[in-house]
């Protein structure tokens, strides 16, 4: 379960920050061109919007990726 926030310009954010020893560090922007971020280095976190093994393919989930080395 994740905090979403939506601001007056449209624009969705992930808000968990500092939640868990991979969390991310700052909030995320929910888009699905610019899902990669610098996390605590050298780790890597990113939010693909993809669909992971789902029966219905009109059904895009975002998933939380952390890596520990690029």
């Amino acid at each position: 379960m994740i905090n979403i926030v939506t601001l007056a310009d449209g624009k969705k954010y992930m808000l968990d920050v500092g939640f868990g020893g991979n969390g991310p560090v700052q909030p995320m922007l929910l888009d699905a061109e610019h899902s990669h971020t610098q996390n605590i280095p050298p780790a890597e976190i990113r939010l693909p919007y993809d669909i992971p093994e789902n029966t219905d393919l009109n059904q895009k989930l975002w998933i939380f990726q952390h890596r520990n080395e690029p």
